[in-house]
């Protein structure tokens, strides 16, 4: 069985559609799932995006057509060689099946 050393690249995103977006997301599997939108311009880390790809909400961008949306709203996609920001997962609880009634 021959490995290989490729990275796939990363997939920009829009919802709800290409003309009028509310949320740009790089997404590649495993290690980038960030997301942008208008009132947020900061990118903010959601594995959840690694939905997103999948979802039929979902469209897929033109890196151009990304970074010109991102310049839109007062940001920038990360350069080709940086690492994405950071992103942060979140955890369940340990008792996430037996949680309190409020």
């Amino acid at each position: 069985m021959a490995r290989t050393s490729e990275v796939a690249e990363v997939q920009y995103l829009v919802l709800p559609d290409i003309t009028t977006p509310y949320l740009l997301a790089m997404v590649r599997w495993p290690d980038v799932a960030q997301a942008i939108s208008v009132g947020r311009p900061e990118w903010q880390g959601d594995q959840g995006l690694f939905d997103l790809p999948y979802d039929p909400g979902g469209v897929q961008v033109t890196p151009t057509h990304a970074a010109s949306i991102a310049v839109r709203w007062g940001a920038r996609l990360p350069s080709e060689g940086q690492d994405p920001p950071s992103s942060l997962i979140r955890r369940m609880p340990a008792n996430w099946s037996n949680l309190v009634p409020a």
